[in-house]
């Protein structure tokens, strides 16, 4: 088996190294109808299953010779399709290569939408696929050190969703409010010929009611996780600095509830392998064992901006201060973590425009959690990666916004919004401080609109952020998901 695996990742990536494909082949592609029946009728019927990989192998080995050049990727793309829906029947399985495995079979949000359609939870005819990519059921994914496996972890959230009657994953997305405002420190040039100076924060500090504390407010988050009986907890990015780290560390330790993963935001901090930063969001899996931190990923988009723009946050800008920058070294890879419902990505802010690191995590994730602090309007996320991820890869997006910098009025910044694959019945939400129109409506006396108002763009309904500024995701799974 490991020659024909191998022969298959040989000829895989001989069509995907061809890309992007001519203009004739390209319209071939789009509309199969296109494809000559003299060309369709020379690939052969191909046996069920994992052998059908055996069947395409050795039918290849035998007939490539005969072809070139446009002629040859459109066999292949031929042969790649009959093998993908021969594979649209078989379960997940990985083949380990050199540099990196080839995933076949349904991906999880396949899955997903086939026992939903089993259940009669989508009409009759419903679709079975959630990706427009070619070939769902064929991947390949590139090796990465960042891939975190725990049994103990896998074991506790299996524990805590089968325990249910009808399971359900939740997740936990954590805003905080504008009490708790991140500081941060103006660094010497990164480069002075052209005026950049770089920014790093420092700690998160409390501006709010005597009394209270940045430290009580996320155990009041913990509290209400542990409720609501969260599964997967998230905060924003530059949200939670090490002493929040800490006490969050330390309150799961007593008592971790159903929670068992946590991403507790991403904060500047020093590099593990030497004396940089890095804006690190730890990954941390909780079991029985208690809790495991050693994995996170890395931001590997430094954000910037003109120096105007941080004239607010730092009184004494120089004057040949041009651009700033964030100071750390950027990541180079994915982070992966493996689940039971699927397997989970985290980008931060940024990141989650960077086509290279999407198309990456479209390959090896089913669901993306993408941390950040951003004022501005969040349509570049959910039009690019959003719409890369999910639409192209079916997988889904869930984005968490921190509230420093929001004005409460504001109503085009989303503080949440989640993005799922197509046919699964699963709702897009965004959350923000105020529904579209509201201010509008004020003025002219007239009620607001309700709560649950689509988005004239986005397909997404609008809701008010809740008052205590978290949001609970709320997934259906399958018990039959479970149980493979």
């Amino acid at each position: 088996m490991e020659f024909v695996i191998a022969s298959f990742v040989r000829l895989y990536g001989e069509y995907i190294n061809a890309l992007p494909l001519d203009d004739n082949l390209q319209l071939m592609v789009a509309a199969p109808d296109r494809i000559p029946r003299a060309v369709l009728d020379e690939i052969p019927a191909l046996a069920d299953g994992i052998a059908a990989l055996d069947d395409a192998v050795k039918w290849w080995n035998a007939n490539h010779d005969r072809y070139a050049g446009s002629d040859r990727i459109l066999r292949l793309h031929c042969l790649l399709s009959a093998v993908d829906r021969v594979l649209e029947a078989v379960g997940a399985v990985r083949f380990k290569e050199p540099g990196g495995e080839l995933a076949v079979g349904r991906p999880w949000w396949h899955c997903y939408l086939h026992q939903a359609n089993a259940r009669k939870r989508l009409r009759a005819g419903a679709r079975t696929s959630v990706t427009s990519r070619p070939f769902a059921n064929i991947r390949w994914l590139p090796a990465h050190p960042n891939r975190l496996k725990d049994a103990a972890f896998r074991k506790h959230l299996r524990g805590a969703l089968v325990k249910e009657n009808d399971p359900t994953l939740r997740i936990g997305l954590c805003v905080l409010g504008c009490d708790a405002q991140a500081a941060f420190s103006l660094e010497p040039a990164m480069d002075r010929r052209h005026g950049v100076y770089g920014f790093r924060g420092t700690e998160v500090a409390w501006h709010g009611p005597a009394g209270e504390s940045v430290a009580s407010e996320l155990i009041a988050c913990l509290k209400w996780a542990r409720e609501a009986r969260v599964h997967v907890l998230c905060f924003p990015e530059l949200a939670v600095d090490m002493a929040g780290r800490e006490v969050l560390a330390r309150e799961l330790e007593k008592d971790p509830g159903t929670i068992a993963l946590v991403v507790p935001g991403s904060f500047h901090q020093i590099a593990s392998d030497g004396p940089e930063r890095v804006n690190r969001a730890p990954a941390w899996l909780l079991g029985e064992t208690g809790l495991s931190g050693e994995g996170g990923f890395d931001k590997t988009d430094p954000f910037n901006s003109g120096a105007a723009e941080f004239a607010e946050l730092f009184q004494d800008i120089p004057e040949d201060c041009v651009e700033c920058k964030e100071d750390i070294r950027p990541g180079t890879g994915l982070t992966v973590i493996e689940t039971p419902v699927g397997h989970f990505g985290i980008a931060i802010c940024k990141d989650a425009t960077n086509h290279t690191l999407i198309e990456g995590y479209g390959n090896a994730v089913d669901h993306l959690l993408v941390l950040s602090m951003n004022p501005r309007g969040t349509s570049v996320f959910w039009a690019q990666g959003g719409e890369s991820i999910v639409r192209r890869h079916g997988a889904s997006m869930v984005y968490v916004n921190s509230a420093q910098g929001i004005p409460k009025t504001d109503e085009g910044a989303d503080l949440v919004f989640t993005y799922f694959p197509q046919h699964t019945g699963l709702r897009n939400r965004l959350y923000r401080y105020n529904v579209l129109g509201t201010a509008i409506a004020r003025a002219a006396g007239q009620p607001p609109p309700p709560s649950g108002t689509r988005h004239p763009e986005r397909p997404a309904e609008i809701h008010c952020v809740p008052p205590n500024m978290r949001v609970l995701i709320e997934v259906p799974i399958p018990q039959t998901l479970l149980d493979t």
